[in-house]
């Protein structure tokens, strides 16, 4: 930001004169947002603005911010629409003090790549798009109007993926729970393993016992609890891959963070813990269950793989662009 510019909005502050914001703003103090988030004690020694006059424009400061959400967050929207750039860098340039594509076609590039980080050559190709794009009527440029996604607990996150809640997959994506998505995709691998290791059990003892180059090796393979365990790695393994995959193309479609995608993604396996419900049925030794273990298992499972997709799809379509 420019520094008449920064001094221009350091005395929207009441209180804050030409010569006090002049020093301000020579102790790096470049935006109100900066000045709100200042500590009055190093302030106060680095502009010799006595410390209690510091102390009520930072809370005249953090109180305009407060104010000024939706109007940063709209701010931030138009600018990732209009110019066709990530959320992160829109929101660089906001917490520089660029809210409009007219502030950023006066923007100076180098001062504002100093402001934010992002390299000269990104910033001058902006500030060229947004000068042309100021030309445009306001009224025929297309905006979406974006509304403040608010933050979920762990439980809302949780149960508003099971039904494929968008503003739960937003609160997921905004906070990164890369974490909890890949324990909640572990938990759902595993248990897909289990079941189909328990309903293909017939199965894998034909098919090992068919190939000629295990010989009289095949059942004893097939008994042995390594086996089994080799059975839950290649599942889990195969579906840890896929996630990631899946994860690296819908970011780069989206032009998302590939973390906060992965996060996404695996809360959008979370109906798959419902698989415990199969296993459970299957498990259970009665004869007055058996047509349930027949038939119902596989509807039941059908219908859980089916939810399942379903609701990664509606995760993957939820991801910001």
């Amino acid at each position: 930001m420019s520094e008449d510019k920064a001094i221009t909005e350091l005395m929207k502050i009441k209180g804050i004169n030409k010569k006090d914001a002049q020093r301000l703003f020579e102790a790096g103090i470049k935006s109100i947002k900066k000045l709100g988030q200042s500590i009055p004690d190093e302030l106060a020694n680095a502009t010799g603005i006595p410390k209690k006059k510091l102390t009520t424009w930072i809370i005249l400061s953090r109180a305009r911010e407060r104010k000024k959400f939706l109007e940063v967050d709209s701010a931030t929207a138009e600018l990732s629409q209009l110019l066709e750039i990530k959320m992160d860098d829109a929101k660089r340039l906001v917490a520089a003090g660029v809210m409009s594509i007219n502030d950023l076609a006066e923007e100076s590039a180098d001062l504002l790549s100093e402001d934010t980080g992002i390299e000269p050559i990104l910033v001058k190709e902006w500030i060229k798009k947004a000068k042309a794009i100021r030309k445009i009527p306001p009224d025929k440029r297309k905006i979406k109007k974006v509304v403040p996604t608010i933050s979920q607990s762990g439980w809302e996150k949780f149960s508003g993926s099971l039904i494929g809640k968008k503003a739960s997959y937003e609160s997921v994506y905004q906070s990164g729970n890369f974490g909890a998505g890949f324990i909640l995709l572990i938990i759902g691998s595993a248990l897909l393993g289990l079941y189909l290791t328990i309903t293909n059990y017939d199965l894998l003892i034909d098919f090992f016992t068919s190939v000629p180059i295990l010989g009289d090796y095949a059942i004893s393979i097939t008994k042995s609890l390594q086996f089994y365990w080799l059975w839950f790695i290649v599942i889990i393994g195969g579906f840890m891959i896929g996630w990631l995959l899946i994860s690296g193309i819908v970011s780069g479609i989206k032009d998302g963070e590939f973390s906060k995608t992965a996060a996404v993604m695996g809360f959008g396996a979370t109906p798959g813990l419902f698989f415990v419900a199969a296993i459970a049925i299957k498990f259970i030794d009665s004869k007055y269950l058996f047509g349930i273990k027949q038939y119902f298992v596989p509807i039941l499972a059908g219908i859980v793989s089916l939810w399942v997709l379903i609701i990664l799809i509606r995760g993957a379509s939820s991801v910001p662009k």
